[in-house]
């Protein structure tokens, strides 16, 4: 920082000098003790000019860093709350994240198993087909014997919004669902009134 030099006599230096300059060119009787302090004054205005310079450079070139985008995580967790609030009978939760276009589903079970409401049940990621095949429903009377299965189909994912189809099923004509419509505000996911809900 440059000491003894302020804004309002940056422009009378400037001018001294060059008075004094021309003075000493016409009549040689300039002192030039006196010449010399006033270029001391023009060199001091000028590092100061180029320090507020500098300062005002360094200001402008600083990015302020962008907003995080929203996860969709988040949306998807507050779909599976509408469609399954956690009092449901059955010991099996199980959800097919295939249909969600989420790129690493696992964190929404992780969300979802920090939810106290969800403690009781017995967490899986499977389709309905996997779960035939393991035997935990039964393929003859397509029934899920002790849980329920949660499906998403046709997603659309962009900033800020998740729209998506979703339904539950126990197995038979005993599932619901809707298109589900998630937005971010204010640092939330919230939820739209579910639209085309259907009940079998």
């Amino acid at each position: 920082m440059i000491t003894g030099i302020s804004v309002m006599n940056v422009v009378p230096a400037l001018l001294s000098a060059r008075i004094n300059s021309e003075t000493l060119t016409k009549t040689d009787k300039a002192p030039l003790n006196h010449l010399v302090v006033d270029y001391t004054q023009v060199m001091r205005a000028r590092a100061f000019l180029l320090a507020v310079g500098l300062s005002v450079l360094s200001a402008c070139s600083q990015v302020v860093p962008a907003a995080p985008a929203p996860d969709p995580v988040g949306a998807y967790q507050v779909i599976v709350e509408s469609l399954c609030p956690g009092n449901r009978a059955g010991s099996i939760f199980a959800i097919d994240v295939s249909g969600t276009g989420l790129p690493e589903p696992e964190r929404l079970f992780a969300a979802l198993k920090a939810d106290p409401r969800y403690h009781a049940y017995t967490m899986m990621s499977a389709t309905r087909a996997e779960l035939e095949e393991s035997g935990l429903i039964n393929k003859n009377e397509m029934h899920f014997e002790n849980g329920f299965l949660i499906e998403f189909f046709h997603p659309s994912l962009s900033a800020g919004q998740v729209t998506v189809e979703g339904s539950i099923w126990e197995g038979g004509l005993a599932a619901a669902g809707a298109t589900y419509t998630a937005r971010w505000e204010s640092s939330a996911w919230v939820l739209d009134e579910p639209t085309s809900r259907w009940v079998a």
